[in-house]
């Protein structure tokens, strides 16, 4: 590789670990909100004793589908937030990227940095989820943003 392509591929690195901290961050300062209002954060409970897992809490890891992607691919970037209602009979998870289909073509895009939100009940055993809404809400969040995903949650 020459040097030029080096230097460009440095500098693309280190614009995406950026990104990525960033990004982590914002998910950590939803996750805090969230927790101080009262909602239990899956994953992330400090409480628990179980720092490996609340580490990978809401964040995407290494995929390699089942072997067929060499080197395996990192979805590090995909984040969100995992709550459980006050009554326990929801879990919501706040999606950092959310996907959508788009009703002309079928096709499905994820939309990295705007807020989703999806919810699912805990009663039953679901596969899909109850409710999707795709927010206007995109990173990063202000404080008037939390409160209103905050109220927009609460009032689903």
């Amino acid at each position: 590789m020459n040097e030029n392509a080096e230097t460009r591929k440095a500098a693309f690195s280190k614009a995406k670990n950026e990104y990525e901290i960033q990004r982590d961050s914002e998910r950590k300062k939803l996750s805090r909100y969230m927790s101080d209002k009262g909602f239990k954060v899956v994953g992330e409970n400090p409480e628990s004793g179980d720092r490996r897992k609340e580490s990978r809490a809401g964040k995407g890891r290494s995929y390699s589908s089942g072997g067929r992607l060499v080197p395996p691919y990192n979805l590090v970037n995909w984040k969100w937030v995992e709550l459980e209602s006050k009554s326990g009979d929801e879990t919501v998870i706040i999606s950092l990227n959310p996907y959508d289909i788009d009703p002309g073509s079928g096709n499905i895009h994820v939309l990295y940095d705007r807020i989703g939100i999806y919810i699912t009940s805990n009663k039953e055993a679901l596969l899909y989820y109850t409710k999707t809404i795709i927010t206007k809400y995109e990173l990063p969040l202000t404080q008037e943003d939390l409160d209103q995903l905050y109220n927009l949650i609460v009032n689903l």
